[in-house]
C-alpha cells in the first residue's frame, strides 16, 4: 500500500509571476537545466486460472489454463504552474532572499509584505485634461526658467503639451505600491498577471484586500534619482540643466516617488491556510 501523503499546511495565491526572470534563475541553481515536463506510469496485472474437465464414457478429458491481463497506465505533468513556489523555496533555501529592506543592496533579492495598491496610468492620457488642473505646472515652468535664463520663457501650457506628448509614445506600465512601514513602488508587465489586471480594477479598484508578499529585486533606495547624462558632454550646459530639470519634474509626475523604494517584482502572493475543522 503506498504511503498516505500529508495534507498541504500552506499554498500560494499567485497574482503576479515573471516567469522569464524566475526561469532564469532556476536554470542558474539546477545544474540539468529546466524541466520543461515529466512522465510517470504504472503497470497493473493479473492473472485468472481456469479448469476445464469433460467424461466421454470410460475416458476423462480435463484442461488447466491461465490468462493474464495488464493494464498500463501513464501520467504526463507541466512543471510550469509550480515554477512560482520552486523558484521560491530554492532561493529561501540557499539563502539569496533578504527581508530587512535596510540590509538589502542594490540588486539583492528581496521578500517584503504590506498592503498593496495598484493603479492603470494608461487611463491618465484620457483623463488628462482633469490632472492638469489639479498639478502645479506653473511652478514647473518657473523653476525651469529659473534654471535657464537664456532664450524664450517657457509656460504651463509648454509643460503640459510635453506631457501630453510623452504619454502617446512611452510605455504606460500598470503601477505598484507596497505600503508598509516603508513605501515600496515598481510597474508591472501585463503579461506576467495570472488574472486580468482590467478584472482586478473592476472588482478592486486600487487596493487589493489581504496582506501581499512580494518578491523583487531591489532597484532604488527611497531618495530622488539624479538622471545622468553624462553620454551628452559635448552639449552646451545649459540644455542638459535644463533636461535634467524637464524629465525629472516629468518623473515626479509619472514615476517613482522620491519617498519610495524601487523594485522589479518576480511574485506577487498572498498566504492561503487549511482551516481547521474540529467536527
Amino acid at each position: 500500500m503506498a504511503p498516505e501523503s500529508q495534507p498541504t499546511e500552506l499554498l500560494f495565491d499567485i497574482l503576479y509571476a515573471d516567469r522569464e526572470r524566475l526561469t532564469l534563475y532556476l536554470s542558474q541553481m539546477d545544474p540539468n537545466g529546466i524541466l520543461t515536463g515529466f512522465k510517470t506510469s504504472s503497470t497493473d496485472s493479473s492473472a485468472i486460472t481456469s479448469t476445464i474437465k469433460a467424461g466421454v464414457g470410460v475416458a476423462s478429458v480435463g484442461y488447466d489454463g491461465k490468462s493474464s491481463n495488464q493494464d498500463f497506465l501513464e501520467r504526463s505533468y507541466d512543471p510550469a504552474s509550480a515554477l512560482p513556489a520552486q523558484v521560491l523555496n530554492l532561493l529561501d533555501e540557499r539563502g539569496y532572499i533578504n527581508r530587512e529592506i535596510k540590509s538589502t543592496p542594490i540588486g539583492g533579492l528581496l521578500l517584503c509584505s504590506g498592503s498593496l495598491s495598484l493603479l492603470d496610468i494608461s487611463y491618465i492620457q484620457t483623463l488628462w485634461p482633469i490632472f492638469e488642473k489639479k498639478l502645479d505646472l506653473r511652478s514647473i515652468a518657473t523653476k525651469l526658467n529659473q534654471d535657464i535664463p537664456t532664450g524664450k520663457a517657457i509656460n504651463a501650457n509648454d509643460i503640459s503639451e510635453i506631457i501630453k506628448n510623452l504619454l502617446q509614445k512611452i510605455p504606460q506600465p500598470i503601477h505598484m505600491v507596497l505600503s508598509n512601514s516603508d513605501t515600496i513602488w515598481a510597474t508591472l508587465r501585463d503579461e506576467a498577471f495570472i488574472s486580468s489586471p482590467g478584472e482586478l480594477f473592476l472588482k478592486h479598484k486600487n487596493t487589493i484586500p489581504g496582506e501581499w508578499f512580494v518578491l523583487g529585486i531591489l532597484d532604488c533606495l527611497n531618495q530622488p534619482s539624479d538622471l545622468d547624462l553624462g553620454q551628452l558632454h559635448n552639449v552646451g550646459s545649459a540644455i542638459l540643466d535644463g533636461l535634467k530639470q524637464l524629465f525629472g519634474s516629468i518623473v515626479d509626475i509619472l514615476g517613482r516617488p522620491n519617498n519610495a523604494y524601487g523594485i522589479t517584482p518576480l511574485i506577487i502572493f498572498r498566504k492561503v491556510n487549511r482551516c481547521d475543522n474540529d467536527a
